[in-house]
């Protein structure tokens, strides 16, 4: 046989990929199984590049294109950034978040309510130890709300009036920063003698509420999501470490507006102190390093609107009456309309 007539019937033979079609129904279905295999192994190892650019499918060649697009990332578009407040040792001018660039990374917002016996009765409820009432924000409504954070020096940190309620009230809470992570292994909650030891630092912060959208929830039997759970919601001032518990719940946490004090209380007066709140909180959920527990807010609660100027504090008692200093990074923010 010549060898231009051998090489026309090599050309003649069909490609392997159609010589597998004429295979038994039991090995095309264990091709196809392992095709699939492969498929799903790719994509739990996030390998979003198709090796032979033949398998997977079209979508999944459509992810692998835009994590190119996005100079190699893995994800379809960019992640929005780590929620973060600053971190301080003390309230002098050279520890100032714009001088201090360590930051506390925000994993959860944790909220405590009905923890001061006043504000309970100035809202209706009834004055019980029998377990406290947890709710929680996302970790992007909290905002450093300091006056070092405002577009000029010492100027309040803006905050626009929430959409859809005409009754935002003010709660002004003391902020415990979680710095240590429970243990996985074990679901056992955090005993209060061991509490402090997950204690980074504290804060002072506001739970911004829209009353009105709370108190419909409330007489529904509903969840308090659209009341608590909005943008620019949770201002706070830089969290301050290596204070010690017991100092700081020898102080009083104040706030006012326009200059005018509207809430004043001991950090004493909560029903469920820092450290029992921590221990029941690590009953329910793993807590993790990064978490945020604003942990209640005394009476005085009241509307605020566009314009007004809110400061809240916690401050240590001085020698004189009226002498108060501050040992937290005040929280300073100012209602805008926009």
């Amino acid at each position: 046989m010549s060898l231009l007539v051998r090489r026309s019937r090599l050309l003649s033979v069909r490609p392997r990929k159609r010589v597998a079609l004429a295979l038994p129904l039991c090995f095309r279905s264990s091709i196809l199984a392992f095709q699939t295999r492969r498929y799903r192994t790719n994509c739990n190892n996030n390998d979003y590049q198709s090796k032979d650019n033949s398998w997977p499918s079209a979508p999944y060649r459509i992810m692998s294109a835009t994590s190119q697009k996005n100079s190699g990332s893995k994800y379809v578009f960019d992640p929005p950034p780590i929620p973060s407040l600053p971190v301080i040792d003390d309230l002098s001018p050279s520890t100032t978040p714009k001088n201090h660039p360590l930051l506390f990374p925000i994993h959860r917002v944790y909220c405590v309510g009905k923890n001061y016996a006043d504000h309970v009765q100035e809202m209706g409820g009834d004055v019980n130890r029998s377990q406290p009432v947890f709710f929680t924000k996302p970790s992007d409504a909290v905002i450093l709300g300091s006056s070092s954070n405002g577009s000029e020096k010492n100027a309040p940190t803006p905050i626009a009036y929430p959409p859809q309620t005409t009754n935002l009230h003010y709660e002004c809470e003391l902020v415990v920063a979680i710095g240590r992570s429970m243990e996985r292994s074990t679901r056992r909650p955090i005993p209060t003698e061991d509490a402090p030891d997950y204690i980074f630092g504290f804060a002072v912060g506001l739970d911004l509420t829209r009353r009105d959208l709370q108190s419909q929830a409330k007489a529904n039997g509903l969840p308090w999501d659209t009341a608590k759970y909005f943008d620019q919601s949770a201002p706070m001032g830089s969290i301050r470490r290596a204070m010690s518990l017991s100092d700081m719940e020898q102080c009083r946490i104040e706030l006012k507006v326009n200059s005018v004090i509207k809430q004043s209380a001991p950090l004493s007066a909560m029903i469920w102190n820092v450290s029992e709140i921590i221990s029941e909180l690590s009953s329910f959920f793993q807590l993790q390093a990064g978490d945020l527990i604003m942990t209640g807010t005394p009476a005085g609660v009241g509307p605020v609107t566009v314009g007004d100027h809110v400061v809240g504090r916690v401050v240590k008692e001085g020698n004189r009456k009226y002498d108060a200093v501050d040992v937290l990074e005040p929280v300073d923010v100012v209602l805008t309309d926009s």
